[in-house]
């Protein structure tokens, strides 16, 4: 599977990159980036708090 943020809902929260740092950092704008897109089929607990944290749910798996 595939960790994407939909930048067209992201407000810039920053609560993925809180959850996940190893799969998502803040650029120097504040705007999330994702660094590590492949995610195993056994999602990490730190994805799945990210794509229930998000307030905008811009953060999908594909």
């Amino acid at each position: 599977m595939k960790l994407d943020i939909d930048r067209n809902v992201c407000d810039g929260h920053g609560m993925c990159a809180q959850s996940a740092p190893d799969y998502v950092r803040l650029d120097d704008d504040g705007e999330p980036v994702v660094i590590q897109d492949e995610v195993p089929a056994e999602v990490p607990p730190a994805v799945d708090l990210a794509l229930r944290a998000c307030p905008v749910s811009a953060v999908h798996l594909d």
